[in-house]
């Protein structure tokens, strides 16, 4: 089969497409790479070519009807990353292409580090970090301290991650209550210790933790409002590894400015900028730079480079992406 690699040839790359991997590719596939960091999308479109499996990054253009128009042999989209909504259009369902993504892979991780941040969080430890590397001798009463263990917990969005976060989270029995209006109950019988509200209202109130899993939409733009986190119990914990702009940045800097709750950030709403992030001088925050899915990298690699081998030999690879999934999938240019 005639794959071609759409993500240019530079360091940053190495560490998802690592020398082992494209040795593979090479030998077995037709392969070739994109030759350049800043081509046009003319130019781009010429390299595909008559590739029969374009395998796509967060760096690659999306396929919009132009493109597939040019590319006639195109079977199959191999997306080596999470959301594919940068990439595909509704065009390219239409015109019957496959899709697969490595969500699947890369959710496994996000969960693992919402887990951690969870842990972290309640139990106080980075206040307690800094209180002692200031200068406090020993601040063990000063900073408040739970366990995961029982805990009260709302997820907002379930998707992959919040399947994966359930998984993790059984063996501290806590009690969640996801608010997804995609949804039904039965999606969590497989969790008796999660049940399914009909409003975030109810997701976020009463709570001593609140994750975010929930895609970029039009619809959960600033879902996380000064009204909602006006519901928060005083003292609750926010994890949000999904996207910023779910959260309405200012309100929620309002609310940890009065020390009434925590946060622990991966995401942000303007990531193009860093320097701008809102939260840098905050108290009761935790802040990172969107590393939630990081060590993912070669996996998911390695995830679309087995799939793509399925799919040549007819089969199915269990990374499929239906045309619903992707309309709820996270758009980044909302």
């Amino acid at each position: 089969m005639k794959v071609y690699l759409s993500v240019p040839d530079t360091a940053m790359w190495k560490t998802y497409f690592p020398e082992d991997m494209l040795k593979e590719l090479n030998e077995n596939h037709d392969f070739r790479r994109q030759s350049s960091e800043n081509l046009s999308k003319e130019e781009w479109i010429r390299e595909i070519g008559d590739a029969e499996c374009v395998i796509s990054h967060w760096c690659t253009p999306k396929f919009t009807s132009d493109v597939l128009s040019a590319c006639p042999n195109l079977k199959i989209i191999a997306h080596a990353a999470g959301s594919v909504a940068g990439v595909c259009s509704d065009s390219v369902f239409e015109k019957g292409i496959t899709v697969i993504t490595a969500n699947l892979i890369m959710s496994k991780y996000v969960a693992e580090a919402i887990l951690g941040h969870l842990i972290t969080s309640l139990r106080g430890n980075v206040d307690l970090h800094m209180r002692m590397v200031s200068g406090e001798i020993w601040p063990k009463e000063k900073t408040p301290s739970k366990s995961l263990f029982g805990a009260k917990i709302g997820f907002i969005g379930l998707g992959m991650v919040g399947r994966n976060l359930l998984n993790l989270l059984e063996p501290f029995a806590p009690e969640v209550l996801v608010f997804d209006p995609y949804i039904k109950e039965e999606t969590l019988s497989k969790w008796p210790f999660a049940r399914l509200v009909s409003s975030i209202d109810e997701a976020v109130s009463a709570r001593d933790a609140v994750t975010i899993q929930a895609s970029k939409t039009k619809e959960t733009y600033h879902m996380v409002n000064e009204r909602v986190l006006s519901l928060m119990a005083n003292g609750t914990h926010i994890v949000n590894c999904a996207r910023g702009a779910l959260i309405d940045e200012k309100s929620l800097l309002n609310e940890l400015e009065k020390g009434r709750l925590y946060a622990t950030l991966d995401v942000y709403e303007d990531e193009d900028h860093p320097e701008a992030i809102p939260f840098r001088n905050a108290a009761n925050i935790t802040l990172l730079p969107h590393v939630g899915g990081a060590p993912s990298r070669e996996n998911m690699t390695r995830a679309i480079l087995d799939a793509v081998m399925l799919f040549e030999k007819g089969e199915k690879t269990g990374l499929e992406v239906s045309h619903r999934q992707f309309t709820l999938m996270t758009h980044e240019t909302l």
